[in-house]
């Protein structure tokens, strides 16, 4: 694809700074969120508040593809960034604990508009090989957001200023915002087939009322799980079942279901699901634990990330570089070893206790960022390999809805836990059985065969 500029250096600046602001948006959000509900007298909603941070999300990534073919993937990066601007305005003025969870679902719904726009945008300007090696710096750029957002969400909160770090992200996104109006054309697919509306109202009606069961727990009663909320999920599976076989029906549908024909694809959703619960412990519940059963100051419980964004950084810098070079060979590999750094840094918050000393947490922490960085780097090439272009932004969407999906649910699964014991410990077992799991996964079902490589270098000649 032709930029409308020649300076692509500050096109791929753009693109990068792009997701910088979206994790610090993510990660600085979630720092400051359990002081602020606590101020709002909200704290006993937490669990149901963090799901709904990624539920929009949810929500918006599967349609990503299908509303950049209809709008233009611009128009789109711009929707989503204006929503989350108009979003965190009202958290800043919000003090009721309701209506900060609706504006959390709606600029989640903003940044799932926005998120897989990096990847798609890069696959699409760059050929494969340079591409591989982007994807790379995409995990350096998104580490220095989720490094950079806690310490600074913590360090305004100790200085009581604590509604201030919702808007930590929005210089990033201005600048990247603009160079990639004036430069990336509003690229729309003429399919001929009016847009999915009915698609994109089963998915919402699917995820939202799933949020809602397994959330809705506050002050230790798992209301949802009996009497009148066991409707919810007999809702989800009504309308699961609805959306698959309508989306099924369709050439263009709103939720491209169609990719988990692809094998790699299929492979690479499940594997991130799994792969997404290290950095949802490690953003929330680690810090959560240290603020509240280690009871150190927000500062240094912000600190919690640190380790695993600085080894992203210095990863992402030559991660893609190594797997460029024997793609075939090194994928495997290096998802079996980010696979295993991902359960050895769990296992570290397993063994945390209240006099801990903070040391357990940041070796974890880094041991699962060399974990990530790899997973982070290889996965999206993997399930690219054979897929052509024009597909990339659905798959793109669709992949990302495996890492927010996962989060979605697996935030008010573990809470029900949390509030069951009265501790967080159970968290950190849970997401160590699943890690185990998911090296099994990899060992399994991460390979390319020489055949499937013939054929799609055959294609590509």
């Amino acid at each position: 694809m032709e930029l409308k500029m020649k300076n692509k250096n500050l096109f791929l600046i753009a693109v990068l700074l792009l997701g910088t602001g979206t994790q610090f948006f993510n990660y600085g959000c979630n720092t400051a969120m359990t002081p602020l509900l606590k101020e709002i007298n909200g704290y006993h909603l937490y669990s149901l508040a963090a799901a709904l941070g990624s539920t929009g999300t949810m929500v918006a990534l599967p349609a990503v593809g299908a509303l950049g073919g209809k709008a233009g993937r611009r128009n789109i990066i711009v929707i989503g960034a204006a929503i989350m601007l108009a979003c965190m305005v009202g958290t800043y003025f919000t003090y009721d604990p309701y209506l900060f969870m609706v504006l959390r679902f709606l600029s989640s719904l903003g940044s799932g508009l926005v998120m897989s726009a990096p990847f798609s945008i890069i696959g699409t300007v760059w050929d494969r090989q340079q591409a591989m090696k982007y994807y790379g710096f995409i995990s350096t750029f998104n580490a220095v957001g989720a490094l950079c957002g806690p310490l600074a969400a913590g360090a305004l909160v100790d200085a009581g200023m604590g509604r201030l770090p919702f808007f930590l992200w929005v210089p990033f996104y201005v600048f990247a915002v603009a160079v990639i109006c004036m430069a990336y054309p509003n690229v729309k697919q003429e399919t001929g087939s009016k847009f999915d509306v009915l698609g994109l109202f089963y998915l919402a009606c699917t995820v939202v009322p799933l949020i809602l069961w397994l959330g809705l727990s506050g002050d230790g009663k798992p209301l949802a799980w009996a009497g009148p909320g066991l409707i919810l999920p007999v809702v989800v599976i009504v309308f699961a079942v609805l959306l698959t076989k309508h989306s099924a029906k369709l050439a263009h549908p709103t939720v491209p279901l169609r990719m988990f024909k692809q094998k790699r694809f299929r492979t690479a959703f499940f594997i991130n699901m799994l792969v997404v619960c290290f950095s949802t412990v490690t953003s929330g519940y680690v810090l959560n634990y240290i603020l509240y059963s280690m009871n150190r100051s927000t500062t240094v419980g912000s600190t919690s990330t640190m380790p695993m964004n600085i080894v992203l950084v210095i990863c992402g810098l030559f991660m893609g570089s190594i797997l460029r070079k024997n793609f075939v060979k090194n994928v495997r590999t290096m998802m079996l070893i980010g696979t295993l750094a991902l359960l050895a840094g769990l296992s570290c918050y397993s063994l945390l206790q209240p006099d801990s000393p903070m040391l357990l947490v940041w070796i974890g922490s880094a041991v699962g960022g060399l974990g990530n960085s790899m997973n982070q780097t290889c996965m999206t090439p993997f399930f690219q390999y054979g897929l052509p272009k024009e597909d990339f932004a659905a798959a793109q969407g669709m992949y990302q809805f495996s890492s927010t999906g996962m989060a979605s649910i697996f935030v008010p699964f573990v809470g029900v836990f949390v509030n069951m014991t009265g501790s967080i410990k159970p968290v950190f077992y849970i997401a160590t059985i699943l890690a185990a799991v998911n090296v099994v996964l990899v060992f399994c079902f991460v390979k390319i065969t020489k055949e499937e490589e013939a054929q799609v270098e055959g294609r590509s000649a």
